[in-house]
């Protein structure tokens, strides 16, 4: 009682879970920092093996940083994800940790036995063990070991070692998904350092100096290991195009968070001294010119609005939010089990998918507790997990919608998902067609004006105002088009790339600006009778497309499936429609939505052009369309 319910004080267990959560967050700090410093060590090495070994020029290619961060990320979530899941081998059966042949001939574990041995020869240090150790690694738990090419090994060698892996399938450890990290090698002194990073906590300060701990990635939860992502989201990759420094604001050098700037060796001069960081022994940071930084690089993180929200705060707004959407049980209104595994969560700005995960979490936990009450029947405590993890799952890869800005982010959101819905036999989720990336604050949607607001001209004495002046009216969905409502995406706006509103752009772009003001006047012209009746026409051929688009997408949503059966619901069935789709499966599926001249991609491409003209680049103010050309080019 003393420990469970003290008289005065918290209890015991209370101390033992706050300390818990401490550590974890203190573990997924250092690992963040860890993970950006590997990110930039993986980078620098396959530009090094692309200039020495391939003899390339990656300067013609200036999109070539963004290409290479994202596949160094990429890199780091297959380490992330092993050392996550083989620190919970026995629970997840993903790897088979309890086989010898796994955990110390393969798994990405034996690997950190090396993170801290010296390599002190030529060999050593250049060689490519730790690269084909970790590739032979991925392709393992991609494609699996075969049991068919299992048993043929076992008929030819007597002593043969018994090792099966299920394959996962995921895009995740698809090689083609990363082609510039699929041609290089990188050096093992590289790798040994990238795996030392993401296994030991940061040099300790004070009595600690100079000593690093392991990290433990079975205290890591989802949700410390999407603080970890989420950190990533703000940060940009570049090459240096001159020999570059570090600057900082003199006040927020003991501020590891604090900004910091990039510096080219031409403009070095118009700083103080104080103002450049420097190293522990007091040399000024410097990067030759090509070097490859992943960085968060003033205000990017301020302008990306990339923070991460705390697990304390998505549980207590994901409870409340549910509460009123499922009602209390046996209260009018409240939502039956089956209702329940029903519902679909979206998620507008998506991040690493906190939201989205807490949502499943609790949802999942909602419709077994409803469902028990209404078979007046128990889950038995050891198969409770099981079956949870069973319904979790049906929520993500049928129920679930994520939108991000950040490609990044879209990606980084359905790892998040699937690492909430790991378990034995099953094989990851498809996401593609639910998680996307886009605007879902911004852009265009199906809403209409009124013809009569198209040619009217406002009149300020009276108030009257035309289309320029009102909201267009929403058309829900499933509900046909007004008769006569043009779409809001077929006509201009006034606000369309006003960047006069900004001092700065006005003065250095003054006859640029006055050409784009002459021309929003003249788009915003009150329309003729037939120049609406050109956009009645283009709205009912949109409408077309529209019914077409939708019912498209309808029916790869239907054959992309992946049915799984969760307790006390219905039965998936044993037809072909019933079966579990394959990730390969679905994405062929996936490809006819997008497949050129679809209905969605002329749909898609009129939207774009419209919202193009909102930041039209003040360079190319000439190419502006007429109204004419607009209409013709629709």
């Amino acid at each position: 009682r003393e420990v469970l319910l003290p008289a005065g004080g918290r209890s015991l267990l209370d101390q033992i879970d706050e300390k818990s959560h401490k550590h974890a967050f203190a573990v997924s700090t250092d690992l963040k920092f860890g993970v950006q410093q590997a990110i930039e060590l993986i980078g620098n090495e396959a530009v090094h093996y692309k200039r020495t070994v391939a003899k390339e020029k990656l300067f013609d290619r200036p999109e070539l940083a963004a290409e290479l961060a994202r596949e160094c990320v990429t890199y780091l979530y297959r380490l992330l994800f092993l050392f996550y899941v083989e620190a919970r081998g026995g629970d997840m059966g993903i790897v088979p940790m309890k086989a010898d042949a796994y955990r110390l001939g393969l798994s990405v574990e034996s690997l950190r036995d090396l993170e801290l041995v010296p390599l002190t020869t030529e060999h050593a240090r250049n060689g490519f063990f730790i690269h084909h150790s970790l590739h032979k690694l991925f392709e393992l738990v991609h494609l699996g070991w075969p049991v068919k090419r299992q048993r043929d090994i076992k008929a030819q060698f007597a002593d043969a070692v018994d090792l099966t892996v299920v394959p996962q399938r995921s895009p995740l450890f698809d090689r083609a998904r990363t082609p510039i990290l699929s041609s290089v090698k990188l050096r093992n002194f590289v790798l040994q350092e990238v795996i030392a990073l993401l296994s030991l906590s940061r040099p300790g300060a004070g009595r600690a100096r100079g000593q690093r701990g392991r990290i433990s990635y079975a205290q890591l939860g989802i949700n410390q290991l999407g603080a970890v992502y989420e950190g990533l989201l703000s940060y940009t990759g570049f090459f240096t195009q001159e020999d570059t420094f570090e600057v900082q604001n003199p006040k927020d050098k003991k501020d590891e968070d604090a900004r910091v700037f990039y510096v080219g060796r031409s403009s070095i001069d118009d700083y103080e001294d104080d103002e450049l960081r420097r190293t522990e022994t007091g040399q000024k940071i410097v990067y030759p010119k090509g070097s490859f930084l992943f960085r968060l690089a003033g205000r990017d993180r301020e302008k990306s609005a990339s923070y991460y929200t705390p697990e304390v705060l998505t549980k207590c707004l994901t409870k409340y939010t549910l509460e009123e959407r499922l009602g209390q049980p046996g209260s009018a209104g409240a939502l039956t089990a089956a209702e329940i595994l029903e519902l679909t969560v979206c998620e507008p700005a998506m991040g690493s998918g906190a939201f989205l995960n807490e949502a499943v979490s609790q949802l999942a936990h909602a419709y077994l507790e409803r469902r028990q009450a209404e078979r007046d029947e128990l889950i038995p405590a050891e198969d409770y997990q099981r079956e949870w993890l069973r319904v979790k799952y049906h929520f993500v890869v049928n129920n679930c919608y994520g939108v991000d800005l950040n490609p990044l982010a879209a990606e980084l959101g359905k790892v998040s998902l699937w690492l909430g819905v790991l378990q034995p036999g099953v094989e990851a989720p498809y996401l593609d067609q639910r998680v996307k990336v886009g605007n879902s604050l911004i852009g265009a949607r199906r809403a209409v004006y009124a013809p009569a607001d198209l040619m009217r001209k406002p009149n300020k004495k009276t108030g009257e105002l035309n289309w320029l002046g009102k909201a267009p009216t929403r058309v829900p969905p499933g509900q046909p088009r007004p008769e006569g409502h043009v779409y809001h995406f077929l006509v201009p706006d006034a606000a369309m790339a006003a960047y006069e509103k900004d001092k700065v752009v006005k003065k250095l772009w003054k006859g640029e600006i006055a050409k784009l003001k002459a021309w929003r006047k003249q788009a915003s012209k009150p329309f003729t009778k037939a120049e609406v009746a050109r956009l009645q026409e283009l709205s009912r051929k949109i409408d077309v497309l529209w019914d077409l688009h939708a019912q498209q997408r309808a029916s790869v949503l239907e054959r992309v499936r992946q049915p799984i059966e969760v307790w006390g619901g219905p039965e998936v069935g044993t037809g072909l429609e019933a079966r579990w789709k394959t990730i390969e499966e679905c994405e062929l599926v996936g490809r006819e939505i997008e497949r050129e001249g679809s209905a969605t991609r002329r749909v898609r491409a009129v939207m774009d052009y419209w919202c193009e003209l909102w930041s039209w680049p003040l360079d190319d103010v000439g190419g502006l369309p007429s109204r004419g050309d607009w209409a013709a080019k629709v």
